[in-house]
């Protein structure tokens, strides 16, 4: 998914609060949400990281370390092994 990949890349994310990203995002930290039918908040959490570099520095930060501890290969692979292994 394209968020994981930005969240990979420390970037602070702006999504809309659909299911999968409610999931993905922990508001004010790794990212944030906003209302799809809600237009000027999402022009308004567009300014907020333009003018405040150093949060935006922060949350990418926050969301490359979430990504990291949650999305990462080896953790995919260990609880793909142990969903195999149930099977068996």
């Amino acid at each position: 998914r394209v968020e994981i990949e930005g969240m990979a890349l420390e970037g602070a994310i702006i999504v809309s609060e659909i299911d999968g990203h409610k999931e993905l995002i922990q508001h004010g930290d790794t990212g944030y949400l906003f209302d799809l039918n809600n237009p000027m908040e999402l022009t308004h959490l567009v300014e907020v990281l333009y003018n405040d570099k150093n949060k935006a520095k922060r949350m990418g930060a926050s969301a490359k370390n979430y990504c990291f501890e949650n999305y990462s290969a080896k953790l995919y692979h260990a609880t793909l092994l142990f969903s195999f292994r149930s099977f068996t």
